[in-house]
């Protein structure tokens, strides 16, 4: 793959976006109806619904594209809570996330990638360059550091 390819065309892009767009205005017209105490389960209900099928086809959509979705992920569960599903989160996670997948060198500067894939080379280090770990305390020294 070339440096300057995109993973995503302008058309898959502008078709994940109308996707979300859509989901997100018929979530909302949904939520508003939960306003409503007796509609209130099936607003959950159905708000539940579209939301698990829009995950699962964006998140099915960046893995097939080779990327990890973590953005989606977060602005998917964040449309699970009722009455925050009425903001359009998923469409504003979704833009990031494509945004994101087409400029990799922005993507390496946010490093939140890095730090989720290599949790052990995120340890803290001291000036020697070795992790900054207190020794273990062994029934000898505590006894020693006691006295």
């Amino acid at each position: 793959m070339e440096e300057n390819a995109k993973k995503f065309s302008f058309a898959e892009g502008l078709l994940l976006i109308l996707i979300t767009l859509f989901a997100d205005a018929l979530d909302s017209v949904i939520g508003l109806l939960g306003v409503f105490p007796p509609l209130l389960p099936v607003s959950i209900g159905l708000s539940w619904l579209i939301n698990a099928f829009i995950m699962g086809l964006l998140l099915f959509v960046f893995f097939i594209k080779g990327e990890r979705g973590l953005w989606v992920i977060a602005g998917s569960v964040l449309e699970f809570i009722p009455f925050i599903s009425i903001l359009p989160l998923r469409t504003a996670t979704c833009l990031v996330a494509i945004y994101l997948a087409n400029h990799p060198k922005i993507k390496a500067l946010t490093n939140v990638d890095n730090k989720l894939a290599h949790p052990k080379d995120n340890n803290p280090k001291t000036d020697s360059g070795s992790p900054s770990v207190a020794p273990a305390l062994t029934p000898e020294t505590q006894y020693q550091e006691a006295a």
